[in-house]
């Protein structure tokens, strides 16, 4: 059994240590490791960005995801629902 649900490996990766080869494992839906580029990890997936991508772990897209998975409160007067 894989030690990770998915492995996602950038050339180019944003880090709190700066831009970076990297290797990200991702468990539970959560990031449970950095390694070096070509480091063997085991995952049930293995994904490689292209080299003309930037990774930036754990950053999560407010404009579309904020609203997710839908609003449980009444609608404001005037909002687009």
């Amino acid at each position: 059994m894989a030690e990770y649900e998915l492995v996602v490996r950038a050339r180019r990766a944003v880090t709190p240590d700066g831009v970076r080869p990297v290797s990200v494992a991702v468990r539970g839906g959560r990031i449970a490791a950095l390694a070096g580029f070509g480091e063997p990890l085991g995952a049930a997936e293995t994904v490689a960005l292209p080299d003309t991508e930037v990774l930036l772990p754990g950053l999560v897209d407010t404009h579309v995801h904020v609203n997710e998975p839908g609003r449980t409160g009444p609608p404001r007067a005037g909002s687009p629902r």
